[in-house]
């Protein structure tokens, strides 16, 4: 069995994954990170794929608020609404907010970010 070696993903296609927008996402919409950006990098290679948010606590807060702001519509929603929902995020049939699909280009993103096989 041969594994996969993560340093052999090119830099390219790692990038041709990575989301656009690097801010945070909650209640809606992007949000500029109090705690400012970081690099992130490729193990395999050590080369940058590029900034990303870093939540602070006023961060992580502010998007605690929001879900506590969502819950009380979804708490609304039919059970069997509800399970209907969740399939079709299971199943890939919701897109991301970059209006991709989420199975696209995940397994090299999670690949290049973490190394692994």
């Amino acid at each position: 069995m041969t594994r996969f070696d993560a340093s052999k993903l090119s830099d390219q296609k790692v990038a041709a994954v990575l989301p656009q927008r690097r801010d945070l996402f909650y209640g809606g919409s992007w949000q500029a990170p109090q705690g400012g950006y970081v690099d992130t990098l490729n193990p395999g290679t050590g080369e940058s794929l590029g900034p990303v948010a870093e939540a602070d606590a006023t961060d992580v807060d502010a998007a605690v608020r929001a879900a506590h702001q969502g819950f009380r519509s979804w708490r609304n929603v039919a059970p069997l609404d509800r399970g209907r929902m969740l399939r079709q995020i299971a199943a890939g049939g919701f897109e991301d907010v970059r209006r991709q699909p989420l199975s696209g280009g995940i397994t090299q993103l999670i690949t290049a970010t973490r190394s692994s096989p």
